[in-house]
């Protein structure tokens, strides 16, 4: 038996954009396949969007009878990231003059926040 996600189960087997979500195995010593789900690889898929429900297709084909194929639907929740950003922290560093001649190459430095 074979197995692969796609978005489609109209027999044009579309993989998800970048492959954020893939099928690989069978393991060895389980026969097992894992389902992996790596949205990082499709920043677009949740948009300006809290959640976004994303349907996909398992398709399963028996390898020695490739007429005999199935696709089986999930739904995944994609919820947007969040960020307790009151723990970050800016302290304005004071300010640094830098002079400069004419024609003359400077480089100035400046220091990162803290």
């Amino acid at each position: 038996m074979s197995a692969a996600v796609f978005t489609t189960n109209d027999g044009t087997d579309t993989v998800p954009t970048n492959s954020w979500a893939k099928v690989t195995g069978p393991a060895f010593s389980t026969g097992h396949y894992t389902l992996t789900l790596d949205t990082s690889l499709a920043i677009t898929l949740i948009g300006s969007n809290a959640s976004v429900n994303q349907v996909l297709y398992i398709k399963t084909v028996l390898t020695n009878y490739n007429t005999q194929k199935q696709y089986t639907a999930f739904t995944v929740t994609i919820n947007s990231a969040t960020c307790d950003c009151s723990h970050m922290l800016w302290t304005n560093p004071s300010p640094t003059a830098v002079t400069a001649a004419v024609a003359a190459t400077t480089l100035g430095t400046f220091p990162l926040p803290i």
